[in-house]
């Protein structure tokens, strides 16, 4: 196989990989807060699907307006700082969540 191919079918295993880990840590991440069900679960896997579809789709397009080596490094890039935004992001939603849920559930 070719070194390219072989560079490509890596960064696609790796990727693969880390969207899997985040489907996974999801369960645990909204269980506190919705609790853990097949609607949990299901819902979860829904829109991870949902995000890879629009995100192949959009990936397309901008590789097409875009062919350059350095723009999956880019979209790599910015996933990551998402996935990494993840944790700030559903402490403080969380905190408010939970704090409004507790303050309606105290009025009755």
């Amino acid at each position: 196989m070719r070194r390219e191919a072989v560079k490509a079918n890596l960064v696609v295993f790796i990727a693969s990989f880390c969207t899997l880990v985040i489907e996974l840590v999801a369960g645990r991440i909204m269980a506190p807060y919705v609790g853990v069900s097949l609607y949990t679960w299901t819902s979860i896997i829904g829109v991870v699907l949902a995000g890879i579809s629009i995100g192949a789709y959009l990936g397309g397009v901008i590789a097409d307006r875009f062919p350059r080596p350095s723009t999956l490094g880019w979209l790599l890039l910015l996933s990551g700082l998402g996935a990494l935004s993840i944790s700030p992001l559903i402490n403080l939603l969380g905190k408010n969540l939970i704090s409004d849920h507790l303050m309606v559930g105290s009025c009755s």
